[in-house]
């Protein structure tokens, strides 16, 4: 007898060498969908696709295989003074989204998703804290409180002297608990605190 968690686990199915994500009877993705060079799902949801990128360049936030491109939802623009004082000057305030890393946040973060969709735009253009990731280069942490909980948007930022067509971009959002939260101002550089 298979209890409802096993029957989840015999439900991924390899296929091809790639992995094939069937979540509680839903298909994430189709077998016939499009795929980059390294074996990633290219996303086909709806949104503005962003004009005149470079599809050619290889990219871990534009996807692209031929004339295939992940679309993009612009954000909106995000205060740039306390990360260019660190980083050096950016290509643009612009902040852009990925279907692929909305889809990422769907799956890897669902009971996050819905926050996003709701206060992500706003966290970007108005967060209370911008933490820099040592672990990462060019990436930083845009932190919005609110009454029961931390929201934690985590941005990669795409600097002038870059010779890419790329954008700032989410790479991921969750909420962050204000535990995490005070390590996290401890073991890295605050960019910005709001008073």
């Amino acid at each position: 007898m298979r209890t409802e968690f096993a029957q989840c686990i015999v439900d991924l199915l390899v296929i091809h060498g790639h992995l094939w994500e069937i979540l509680f009877g839903e298909q994430r993705y189709s077998p016939d969908q499009p795929r980059d060079e390294h074996g990633k799902w290219v996303s086909s949801g709806t949104g503005s696709t962003a004009k005149g990128v470079d599809k050619s360049e290889n990219s871990d936030i534009i996807i692209s295989e031929g004339d295939v491109m992940t679309e993009l939802t612009h954000l909106g623009k995000m205060m740039t003074k306390p990360i260019e004082k660190e980083f050096g000057k950016l290509k643009t305030d612009e902040i852009i989204v990925t279907n692929e890393r909305l889809d990422h946040i769907n799956v890897r973060h669902p009971q996050d998703y819905d926050l996003f969709k709701k206060y992500g735009a706003s966290t970007i253009a108005h967060p209370d804290l911008i933490i820099k990731d040592e672990k990462h280069d060019n990436t930083i942490f845009m932190i919005k409180r609110l009454p029961d909980t931390n929201l934690n948007v985590v941005t990669k930022v795409i600097l002038e002297s870059e010779e890419t067509n790329r954008i700032n971009s989410v790479m991921t959002f969750y909420r962050i608990r204000d535990k995490n939260l005070n390590k996290l101002e401890k073991k890295c550089k605050v960019l910005y605190k709001s008073e």
